[in-house]
């Protein structure tokens, strides 16, 4: 698959996240099980979504992911249900692109934006995050997920905030 990455300045956003470590083999029914709960809360709670889930991966260790599983929400009230956190993930510049086709194939579009931001003097500034635009059950071969990773540019900050 071609990839087209580029550059975007991501504003801050609110999300309801539970941080979780799970073997490889439990991650995609963890993150369904846990969408289901946050988004669950979200609507009982009356909080409209601000965006697709999204999950933050901050290390691969012995077959074990480190990672947040969040669901964008319009705002947050004091108390989070039990296992989930009221987050702020901070904006900034990140590099982007559109993998379509099943899960198992985004290795390549994380290559594509190393390849990229080498080529374009960009260093990575925090954990990439895979944004899931498809519903459940979606035939794999249509599958759309967003992957981001926060950038920044010869060494410059990226700008946070909105």
């Amino acid at each position: 698959m071609q990839y087209d990455v580029s550059v975007k300045e991501v504003q801050p956003q609110v999300v309801l996240a539970r941080h979780v470590v799970v073997d490889q083999v439990d991650l995609g029914t963890t993150i369904g099980s846990t969408m289901g709960e946050a988004y669950g809360f979200l609507a009982t709670a009356g909080i409209q979504p601000a965006g697709p889930p999204f999950v933050t991966y901050h290390k691969w260790e012995s077959g074990r992911w480190e990672a947040d599983i969040c669901a964008p929400a319009s705002y947050s009230l004091p108390d989070a249900p039990p296992g989930f956190a009221w987050e702020t993930i901070d904006g900034g510049l990140a590099a982007t692109t559109l993998h379509r086709g099943a899960y198992a194939g985004l290795a390549a579009a994380y290559g594509a934006i190393a390849d990229w931001a080498k080529d374009h003097d960009f260093t990575f500034a925090g954990a990439p995050r895979e944004i899931y635009m498809s519903e459940p059950g979606t035939p794999e071969d249509e599958i759309e997920t967003i992957v981001e990773w926060p950038v920044v540019h010869a060494g410059v900050p990226a700008p946070v905030g909105a």
